[in-house]
């Protein structure tokens, strides 16, 4: 009979030490966080702060992307100057060294 009190026991004590939330043992923060903002009986700055917390998680922000490969953003841009270059030329611009910069052409100066 004393078998039969101390399981008894421990079935009592092993209810106190549940999760007063309802959590599984194998819960996330996220699911700790939505259940103490679904807790009514909670004080709702309690609420509020987990609902705050659990936010960033449950509705990501909208973002754009981009991968930008070096290499071929450099001769991506090395083309683009050469075609501009190349443009300029066919059209009689002023001549422009390798670097696609117009060249200066150089005065004499007066001496006073």
């Amino acid at each position: 009979m004393k078998e039969i009190y101390r399981v008894m026991d421990e079935r009592e004590e092993a209810r106190r030490l549940v999760d007063p939330l309802g959590l599984a043992p194998n819960a996330t923060s996220l699911d700790f966080h939505r259940a103490v903002y679904k807790n009514a009986a909670l004080p709702i700055s309690t609420r509020q702060r987990s609902a705050i917390a659990a936010l960033q998680f449950e509705h990501p922000k909208l973002a754009v992307h981009a991968l930008v490969d070096e290499r071929s953003f450099a001769v991506r841009l090395e083309r683009a100057i050469e075609r501009t270059a190349k443009a300029k030329a066919i059209n009689g611009d002023a001549p422009t060294n390798s670097g696609g910069m117009k060249l200066i052409e150089a005065k004499p100066l007066r001496r006073l």
